[in-house]
């Protein structure tokens, strides 16, 4: 499928998924014979991924890091340690909810 095609698809912006690929936060495509990049299906798995942990607040070095792109994948412990770090920023926003109600 063409660029456009995935980003109807995924309902994502067609430069956003430029941009995404262009950081190594989604596998690039490869090319058809006439140079246009073609992806396969799995693409859209990886963008509403990409998609939904940006929507949990995720910073895109911190899907990098999730996501193993660019470098090794990360240790069960680095992510049990991120998501340590998830849980007491939870917590401290609950605590700023409460004190405001």
């Amino acid at each position: 499928m063409t660029r456009g095609q995935l980003a109807s698809a995924t309902g994502i912006n067609a430069e956003t998924i430029r941009f995404y690929e262009k950081n190594g936060l989604v596998t690039a495509p490869p090319r058809s014979k006439a140079g246009r990049r073609l992806y396969p299906e799995s693409a859209i798995g990886q963008l509403n991924l990409v998609k939904r942990l940006r929507r949990l607040g995720f910073s895109l070095a911190d899907i990098r890091v999730l996501l193993g792109a660019g470098s090794d994948a990360p240790s069960q412990t680095e992510l049990l340690e991120r998501l340590a770090d998830l849980d007491e920023r939870k917590s401290a926003l609950r605590k700023l909810v409460q004190r405001r109600q």
